[in-house]
């Protein structure tokens, strides 16, 4: 009977365990996620970027916290309870309740400043949540023999930064996200190791997960900073294309200065060890930047993912000529000056800065890859 209690309570305390460490994970996360929405909200000219961050904090939080808040809420017995449980479920709830509040106000912002006030709420009503549920909430559980906290807590997402498991993705034709019967990255003999394909990547918007073109956001120092993600629906034929949502496309994480580094060229080598007088074709999409690959393989194609960012990618010296592949945004002022300040920064770096623009008519260089008839 001894070894039966011994046994009992060492599995309880390995649960325990276990169960605040992965609170303490999301804690860190959080907090992450949150100082990259401050950092990007702070920079005048990176509005997009905080929205962006802004999406992560909040697709993580739906994700991941709530459903562990819900879990602790509801995890307490509804009859019979001491008066210890039914206050201890009472916190759970209210915790849960503020966090599913928080999130929303956060989503609906749209002022940077309204975002950071918004997104600290967020991460009070959370930091509480997580510090009485690892000093009350989780103990109280882990007595009870009626609930096993390794089955009661939501099972982490599945990670989405790169991961090396599944390498295969709907992108044969049709550039990124596959058409039919057109030109694609078949024509480059290798998939970039950039790009993963998620059959299942939670989707907030859906609220579940969807199948997802996932591409690792590399930062100045080489290391992986974040990722993108491109949630994709397969068409009546057979071809996939972007999911019909409000915001098919979202990054988790900061990548201020980064970039996807899609394709290395002739030279086949690392960005870092680039050779002296490289040319360096760099994008504002991901579409665009493989259409430019398959067009001219020879040369080194990186994905700003957005035109606020462009102009904040760090390129080694050796790097010598920059072609600014630009989307065609007729009558947009706002992108032309942003693209200006671009052509400015590298130029100011000693670099021969040139502007590729798509034929008129069409919006971007996936546009001309993917165009039927004689004017492809």
């Amino acid at each position: 009977m001894n070894n039966l209690v011994l046994a009992s309570s060492s599995a309880e305390a390995a649960s325990l365990e276990a169960a605040r460490t992965r609170l303490a994970e999301v804690a860190g996360t959080l907090g992450t996620l949150n100082g990259n929405l401050v950092a990007a909200a702070g920079n005048a000219s990176a509005a997009e970027l905080a929205q962006s961050d802004q999406g992560a904090l909040v697709d993580f939080v739906e994700k991941e916290l709530i459903p562990l808040s819900g879990a602790l809420a509801g995890a307490f017995p509804e009859h019979g309870a001491s008066t210890e449980s039914r206050v201890l479920a009472k916190v759970a709830t209210g915790h849960n309740e503020r966090i599913v509040s928080a999130a929303k106000a956060l989503e609906v912002q749209e002022a940077p400043v309204k975002m950071v006030n918004a997104g600290g709420r967020l991460l009070e009503a959370a930091t509480a949540f997580i510090a009485e549920a690892t000093e009350l909430i989780l103990p109280a559980l882990a007595q009870n023999t009626a609930v096993s906290l390794a089955d009661l807590l939501p099972k982490p997402a599945p990670a989405e930064a790169g991961a090396p498991g599944e390498t295969q993705t709907p992108a044969s034709g049709g550039c990124a996200c596959g058409g039919h019967d057109e030109p694609g990255l078949a024509e480059l003999g290798r998939l970039p190791r950039a790009l993963r394909f998620h059959p299942a990547c939670w989707c907030a918007e859906a609220g579940g997960p969807l199948p997802a073109l996932v591409a690792a956001i590399t930062g100045p120092d080489g290391a992986h900073a974040a990722t993108h993600r491109t949630w994709l629906a397969q068409r009546p034929d057979g071809s996939w294309g972007e999911a019909p949502l409000r915001d098919p496309k979202k990054t988790l994480g900061s990548y201020v200065g980064g970039a996807i580094r899609l394709w290395r060229g002739a030279s086949g080598r690392p960005l870092a060890e680039a050779p002296d007088g490289e040319h360096v074709a760099l994008a504002e999409g991901i579409e665009t930047a493989l259409s430019v690959a398959v067009a001219v393989p020879e040369l080194r194609v990186l994905c700003a993912v957005s035109l606020a960012n462009m102009g904040s990618v760090a390129l080694p010296t050796g790097v010598r000529t920059v072609t600014l592949c630009a989307d065609n945004d007729d009558g947009n002022a706002a992108a032309a000056r942003a693209l200006a300040r671009v052509v400015d920064r590298f130029a100011a770096e000693g670099r021969e800065v040139r502007v590729a623009r798509p034929p008129a008519g069409l919006k971007d260089f996936n546009d001309v890859l993917t165009m039927e008839g004689p004017a492809a």
